[in-house]
């Protein structure tokens, strides 16, 4: 590698850093919610037999449990996506008022 073609590099060095660093920070954000499955007790088609009362129970709580990280997770990409969806309203609107001049993201 020549001077000339490391000088290059080491410049376009942040670059890459913050194109990596971005990447990595849009896949975080469009993370998945996995929906739990409902136990199979929970439908109720057949009487409990009491030896499976306690499998079921613990079971049912667990249900709950996953149930409720499962909105969070939802509620969160909500607000996620609400967010974005104000930052571009803005930007349009800026952007239609001011000609795209002093717009953050033109």
């Amino acid at each position: 590698m020549t001077g000339q073609h490391r000088k290059r590099a080491v410049r376009a060095l942040p670059l890459i850093v913050a194109l990596t660093a971005a990447a990595l920070s849009a896949a975080a954000q469009g993370s998945f919610c996995s929906e739990p499955v409902t136990p199979v007790c929970a439908n109720g088609s057949e009487p409990l037999q009491s030896d499976r009362r306690q499998t079921c129970l613990d079971d049912l709580k667990r249900y709950e449990e996953d149930q409720t990280d499962y909105l969070a997770c939802i509620e969160t990409q909500l607000e996620t996506a609400k967010e974005k969806l104000g930052a571009i309203e803005a930007l349009r609107r800026c952007i239609e008022d001011k000609g795209g001049e002093a717009c953050g993201g033109s």
